[in-house]
């Protein structure tokens, strides 16, 4: 058993089996029983209730301010990464794993497996990226309602994708796994 599961990064499903890399004893490791997702479910509650105040905070106008839109910016940055963090904690601390089974031949086709999923990984953060930049601009320069709720959304998916996928340890990864491989 894993004791810092904090070292771990989440590789993904293939073949109907969810793996991930232990970074601390550098080996691959496959779910027993996948986790209960039920920490998932604050992302949409935390959205509808953030709408909600929003609805009342935005008929106050408050937000006529740009010092208030600048500091609100602020405060769902750091709110986002810390649910982020909190989601990716509580979804490791429940997983079960054991060291992968996979053959040589079944490693290499994961490890190019991996290589087209980190780069569709990376075409998304793009896009989330994109997104946080058009949502930040447009709601600095006064557009509100909804683009406060897509710009919370695009936080929360940069920040999770970043705690749970490590896309930065990914080319070590995938060159341990090749090793291992060949």
């Amino acid at each position: 058993m894993i004791k810092n599961k904090a070292k771990l990064v989440n590789l993904g499903a293939y073949k109907d089996k969810c793996y991930h890399f232990d970074f601390e004893n550098k080996i691959l490791l496959e779910e027993v029983t996948p986790p209960n997702y039920w920490s998932y479910i604050l992302v949409p509650i935390t959205i509808y209730i953030l709408r909600f105040l929003m609805t009342g905070i935005e008929k106050t106008g408050i937000f006529e301010s740009g010092n208030t839109r600048i500091f609100l910016v602020l405060f769902l940055l750091a709110i986002s990464y810390l649910l982020a963090q909190w989601i990716t904690k509580s979804y490791q601390s429940k997983l079960e794993l054991q060291r992968s089974a996979l053959d040589k031949h079944e490693l290499a086709n994961f490890v190019k497996s991996l290589r087209r999923r980190r780069i569709a990984f990376l075409t998304l953060k793009s896009v989330i990226y994109l997104a946080i930049l058009i949502c930040v601009w447009l709601f600095l320069s006064g557009v509100l309602g909804d683009i406060f709720l897509i710009f919370l959304g695009a936080l929360l998916s940069l920040f999770i994708l970043n705690a749970d996928y490590q896309l930065k340890k990914w080319p070590f990864i995938i060159q341990s796994l090749q090793k291992d491989n060949f």
